[in-house]
């Protein structure tokens, strides 16, 4: 090859050694530059590789858990499911005086929706909440209530921190005849919308200066 070589005029061997300084990038007069260039360049191409076998392993993850629900009954796919295991009214439920007159107007019950693990979810679904005199009567005299549809009940969740709940307000009717000074007591029931499934909770609400009271 060398005596080809020498045999080939002095300019066409240097266009040669031009064009395969072309092909590789390399400049033999930059010094370290090639090899520093070289350096970001094995650095880039491990990066990529890290990030595709990334997303290789968690496409192969969620294959894997697709395959493994598709191989469950429905009620055992919603059981792996995030759902609604029981309900609670928050503390802080009780009487609301819009026109701050010192009358209360009506009872906001701060509902709070918990997963099986106790953690505040927010989930789809329907509501209702009755309130009772429990002081009247057998099982004490109904006073007011309220019922709200899935889709209305979604302009009523709140989510900070640590109040995370949906706010439903029941204004009390004129003219009813109610213990004053007695708690009343909110009795809610909410529909899980995925499940079907109907939770239930209770609990004594206090409301002061009610405006229906009668003298």
């Amino acid at each position: 090859m060398n005596s080809r070589l020498s045999r080939l005029p002095g300019g066409k061997i240097a266009a040669m050694v031009c064009a395969l300084i072309a092909l590789t990038g390399c400049d033999p007069t930059a010094g370290g530059n090639g090899v520093s260039q070289s350096n970001d360049f094995e650095q880039k191409l491990a990066e990529a590789n890290r990030i595709r076998a990334a997303q290789s392993d968690q496409l192969a993850e969620q294959a894997r858990v697709i395959q493994q629900l598709r191989g469950m009954d429905a009620s055992k796919r919603l059981e792996q499911l995030v759902h609604v295991d029981r309900i609670e009214i928050e503390r802080l439920s009780g009487g609301y005086d819009d026109d701050k007159d010192g009358r209360d107007d009506g009872v906001i019950v701060y509902l709070r929706l918990l997963d099986a693990e106790g953690d505040v979810i927010k989930a789809t679904g329907s509501a209702s909440v009755k309130l009772f005199d429990l002081s009247k009567g057998d099982g004490g005299q109904p006073v007011a209530q309220g019922r709200w549809t899935a889709e209305q009940m979604r302009t009523l969740w709140f989510g900070k921190m640590m109040t995370d709940h949906y706010s439903l307000r029941v204004p009390l009717p004129s003219g009813i005849s109610i213990t004053p000074g007695a708690p009343l007591t909110a009795t809610v029931e909410f529909t899980d919308l995925m499940t079907g499934r109907t939770f239930q909770a209770q609990k004594p609400c206090e409301v002061a200066g009610l405006a229906s009271a009668n003298p």
